[in-house]
């Protein structure tokens, strides 16, 4: 029978460490790669013009209540650009959307005023913070929701594709 000795189980310790960690980073890089492509066709899916309706429950909304013009852009992964155009008042606002990384379909939208009663502004005063949620419909396909704040007297939107009568 052979003996081990301690540099024998030093060379298996080693080995298997080595081993075990090539398959760990190849793992690791192949999910990556995975989660990232699955995202990026995500946020490509949405990029383009929206428009804005009124939310009212349950994913449905007033048609003739139609409140803005959006366009989303992608600015890196998790990050969209938002410029937003109202329609029943002169105010334009643009915002950038950080989307969550564990949860891809949840985004957060801090936001600002570049058109404030028809003239441009600088100012960070009118400003404030949005929920953006991705959702899926059987009717449209996508649906974005925005969660405005309560409190501030904004309500929620549905956008819509542009191209939907």
């Amino acid at each position: 029978m052979e003996s081990f000795t301690f540099y024998d189980y030093l060379r298996e310790i080693l080995i298997g460490l080595t081993v075990s960690a090539t398959a760990g980073f190849i793992a690791f890089a192949i999910n990556r790669r995975y989660l990232k492509s699955s995202t990026t066709r995500l946020y490509k899916s949405i990029t383009g013009k929206w428009v804005s309706y009124a939310f009212i429950s349950d994913n449905s909304f007033d048609k003739n209540k139609k409140i803005g013009e959006i366009e989303i852009s992608i600015i890196e992964d998790y990050v969209l650009h938002l410029y937003y155009k109202e329609v029943l008042h002169p105010h334009e606002w643009e915002g950038e959307i950080f989307m969550n990384k564990e949860f891809p379909r949840i985004g957060r939208i801090c936001w600002r005023y570049v058109v404030l009663r028809g003239d441009q502004t600088n100012s960070t005063l009118n400003s404030g913070f949005k929920d953006f949620v991705i959702e899926r419909n059987d009717k449209y396909n996508i649906m974005l929701r925005l969660v405005g704040e309560h409190d501030k007297g904004f309500y929620d939107e549905l956008l819509i594709r542009k191209y939907i009568d």
